[in-house]
């Protein structure tokens, strides 16, 4: 329930051109005025059940899920705040009346028919049927224009997006030996989308992991794998064409009939290949250390898409320490190294120039973004006073750099290279816990935190540094805060 329908607030333009255009005198600085609407009242119910059975040979059956749904009807406001400007086509209805009806069900089985082997099935279903009225809605933009015509290409409809997810997941686990165990999975992911430029996409993946112990004190694992994601036929302007009124769709054609370049595609509906592997290692080589080592890489490739994210990499590294100084105090310390790498290759064009613009392979682009983050920390705990108070301290720092390296075709002008952002977390925690009573215990705690960020897109980005923009003049975050905390645990 929000008690605040909209924000109110003074236009900032004033009419370029000397109000040239479509845009209308009445709506500019000082007197035009502008209104959003915040987000609205809302009601979501659901219903959710379990239950399991356990079946003949050493078989178990487990079910779960829910029905759920989601409205709003909050009233509309007008379409605009200036009444200077020219309505003529009124709201096609009063309220949006929108409804979502969302089910989930989940079926899990899992046997052991014999004493090695351990098999699962699981079979996934998520439906979110959206019953939302769809109509057209002639919206007027930035409250500075008078309305356009049901032909005109601020002649909308509301896109009620739904889909429909069907998982399967089939698991064997077999111990070859007294201290190696060898896992198969399957995994079958099927989605159906609506008002989508994919209307399904199938994702099959495999994977193979085994874990053994050679010896007391030293566990390996080890886990490859791989998943192909396809899709449909994929229409680049399916959402552009079903959201725009069929008058204005009649009186356009070639690069009118769509909004993105026909060659890109949504990085999260093409086709892609995904490999996987990863390792990982734990060495006692005392009784009081434990010393792990994982490492994980993944590659993602998107062969199929000529614009858009072509390749993905992630690799992450880990090295984790603990060691036990007596029964009184445990002590840890952890490493972590993150390298994330995006390549996308682009196309520019301008409105005013679209067909010459996307035909020009001149005006084409690519950028390599690269994500590189360090994290360490290190804590402790000790127990200051026999069954009465404990101490718990922890720190944590993370660097974070994100690199920029963007190349230019030669129908476009090549401007100053990206600068590195970088970001900086320094995290403080310190607790006490203090027995009162063998049920009664007062929790004490402190945290001190510092973020800083240094990011070109924020810095020295005033209010008027953009044409034809007012921004807000954000600064990049950068802050410091302390936390003080009580609380009292008590167990019956």
């Amino acid at each position: 329930d929000n008690k605040e329908n909209s924000l109110s607030f003074d236009n900032p333009f004033l009419c370029p051109g000397g109000c040239g255009g479509s845009w209308s005198a009445v709506a500019e600085y000082p007197n035009g005025r502008g209104r959003k609407a915040l987000a609205p009242d809302n009601r979501f119910d659901q219903v959710m059940f379990s239950g399991g059975y356990t079946l003949p040979a050493r078989t178990r059956l487990t079910v779960n899920g829910s029905f759920g749904r989601m409205r709003q009807d909050d009233s509309f406001l007008d379409y605009t705040v200036n009444p200077g400007l020219s309505v003529t086509t009124p709201l096609p209805r009063s309220d949006l009346d929108g409804q979502i009806d969302m089910t989930a069900l989940n079926l899990m089985i899992s046997s052991r028919p014999i004493r090695r082997l351990t098999l699962s099935a699981n079979y996934r279903y998520d439906d979110r049927d959206n019953k939302t009225p769809q109509d057209t809605y002639i919206y007027i933009p930035s409250d500075s224009t008078d309305q356009g015509t049901i032909s005109s290409s601020t002649a909308r409809i509301n896109h009620t997006n739904s889909f429909k997810k069907n998982e399967i997941e089939l698991g064997a686990r077999y111990r070859l030996f007294r201290r190696t165990k060898l896992a198969f999975e399957y995994e079958h992911e099927q989605i159906k989308r609506s008002h989508s430029e994919v209307e399904t996409t199938r994702d099959n993946a495999v994977r193979a992991k085994l874990r053994t112990q050679p010896m007391d004190r030293l566990a390996l694992a080890f886990n490859v794998g791989h998943s192909r994601r396809k899709g449909s036929t994929y229409h680049h302007n399916e959402p552009y064409l079903t959201g725009h009124s069929p008058d204005y769709i009649a009186t356009q054609s070639g690069v009118g009939l769509w909004e993105n370049h026909p060659l890109l595609r949504r990085f999260n509906l093409a086709d892609r290949d995904r490999t996987e592997v990863g390792a990982s290692a734990t060495l006692n080589p005392i009784d009081m250390l434990t010393i792990g080592l994982s490492a994980n890489h993944a590659v993602e490739d998107y062969d199929d898409s000529e614009l858009g994210v072509t390749d993905r990499k992630a690799t992450r590294v880990m090295l984790d320490l603990s060691y036990a100084i007596s029964e009184r105090i445990q002590t840890y310390g952890f490493y972590t190294f993150e390298h994330f790498q995006n390549e996308e290759d682009g196309w520019s064009f301008q409105g005013f120039a679209k067909a010459a613009h996307s035909a020009d392979p001149t005006r084409r682009w690519s950028t390599m973004n690269k994500d590189i983050v360090n994290t360490a920390g290190l804590g402790f705990r000790m127990r200051l006073l026999e069954d009465r108070l404990d101490l718990a301290v922890d720190y944590v720092f993370s660097v974070s750099r994100d690199k920029n390296d963007t190349e230019v075709g030669s129908g476009l002008t090549a401007g100053p290279s990206f600068p590195d952002s970088v970001s900086r977390l320094h995290n403080l925690r310190v607790g006490f816990e203090y027995k009162l009573r063998p049920n009664l215990s007062l929790r004490l705690g402190y945290l001190f935190e510092k973020f800083s960020l240094s990011d070109w897109a924020y810095d020295g980005v005033g209010t008027q540094t953009l044409a034809d923009v007012v921004t807000i003049g954000e600064d990049g975050p950068d802050y410091r805060a302390h936390l003080a905390s009580w609380s009292f645990v008590y167990k019956f």
